[in-house]
Parts: structure tokens; sequence; C-alpha cells
């Protein structure tokens, strides 16, 4: 492959150091471009599609750890129902989510230090629900919002989420695609305080 040639609908990360992290969807892979260079490394997958540690199939939305593991990339490895984490320079990375009753194609990732450690939160697109996980767990700690497997309209239902972000105030932005919204929860709550 060409490093300079993305497939697919990437996923997109910039750190403080204005890095560039792309995940290269149809090329199974995720690829790292440094300010003021014109070619990019491959920092995650390349050793094509697969489920191996050292592959990825159709990686998503990526998060970089910038304040515990410095460089480590989560990866929502979309087709491996997985979230994957790649130490800086790794060969393979180490799955830090996996449960095929509850993670159905991961599609988004954010990462918030609680408690002195990085809990992530799971936007799973046929799962139609957004988690919470501490990365190593069997399964999930909760879930923020949505019921596993069961697409609605309901203000708590979502039908195939993509994007999720918080905002200052903890509330919880989450991109209803099969159901044309943007939804707003509040952190404490499993129902939505407004839908747009």
């Amino acid at each position: 492959y060409d490093n300079l040639k993305l497939d697919g609908q990437p996923g997109l990360y910039v750190d403080k150091n204005n890095t560039v992290y792309i995940s290269d969807t149809g090329h199974h892979r995720v690829i790292k471009y440094f300010l003021n260079l014109n070619y990019g490394i491959v920092a995650a997958g390349e050793n094509g599609q697969g489920s191996q540690l050292n592959q990825l199939n159709s990686p998503y939305e990526i998060y970089v750890d910038e304040i515990y593991e410095i460089g480590a990339i989560y990866i929502c490895d979309h087709q491996n129902h997985r979230i994957q984490k790649w130490l800086n320079g790794a060969k393979e990375g180490i799955t830090v989510a996996f449960n095929d009753e509850q993670l159905h194609s991961p599609i988004a990732i954010l990462l918030q230090p609680i408690e002195n450690q990085m809990i992530m939160f799971i936007s799973s697109f046929s799962g139609n629900q957004v988690l919470k996980w501490i990365p190593f767990a069997q399964e999930a700690e909760s879930i923020v919002v949505g019921i596993s497997g069961h697409m609605g309209t309901e203000a708590d239902r979502l039908f195939s989420p993509r994007g999720i972000k918080f905002d200052k105030y903890w509330n919880l932005f989450v991109a209803d695609t099969g159901n044309n919204r943007i939804q707003k929860f509040l952190f404490n709550t499993s129902s939505c305080e407004n839908s747009y």
C-alpha cells in the first residue's frame, strides 16, 4: 500500500503535538502523520485484514492516550467486535474490550480519566447503545444509553449510533444516525434531556 492513499471512512485524531492519526478502514490499518512531513507511517495493523493481534478488520474511530500511556492508540476494530490498544511502536495490539454478547460493531470511542484510570465510552453501532467500559474488563461496567440489540425512536433508545462526545458539563452527545438526530444525555440519567 502507498501510505498516502486511504480507503474508506477514516477516523481522525490529532494530538497536542499536531500528530495526525487516521484509521484507514479499507486497508485495515491506522496511519500516523507527523507535523511538517508529507508521508505517514503505519502505526497499527500493517499485516492486512484479519483477527490476529497484529491485524485489524475495518478500523473506525480511534483515540490516542495523551495522559497515562502516551501515544497508545485505542482502535474500534469494527468487524472484529473489539477494542484494540496499540502501544507506540508495537507490532501487535492488545485486546482491551471484547464481549460478543455486548460489543457489536464498535464504531466510536472516547477515553476519559476517572479516578486515576482511563475509562472507555464506546458506541456500539449494531448493539444500538453506548457502553462504559474499564479496559480489560470482561464486560461493560454499564450501559450509558440504549438497550442492547433493540433499536427505537424513543428518547432512551438509539438506532445505529456513531459519534459520541462529552461537553465540559459531562452531557453526552450521540450521533443517532438511524434516527437522523443528535441526542443529548445528562451523564447520570438513562433518557434524553433533549433531542435535536
